[in-house]
């Protein structure tokens, strides 16, 4: 075997081991694009959950506001409330 066949040896390894390398990357990349969709539909349903929660949590709040503003007996008790209060503070 001389120089010039010890070389081409070495350039043949070479490249089949970089097509094998790239290969193997190739088929990690399509794995992880399948993992990365699947995490994508993941986060989507949580991202739906907690709208969904914050909307219910935004009803009741708006709700207990108008309960607030529109009924007059609420007002009504908040006076009385104060007004002991200030007694309790006072006595």
């Amino acid at each position: 075997m001389n120089f010039f066949t010890f070389v081409i040896l070495i350039v043949i390894i070479t490249v089949l081991g970089d097509i094998i390398k790239k290969a193997f990357k190739g088929s990690q990349t399509e794995n992880a694009g399948k993992t990365t969709d699947n995490e994508k539909e993941e986060l989507k349903a949580r991202i739906d959950e907690l709208e969904s929660y914050m909307k219910h949590q935004i009803d009741k709040r708006l709700q207990a506001i108008e309960t607030i503003v529109v009924d007059s007996e609420f007002n009504l008790e908040m006076k009385f409330k104060r007004e002991i209060e200030e007694d309790y503070v006072r006595g």
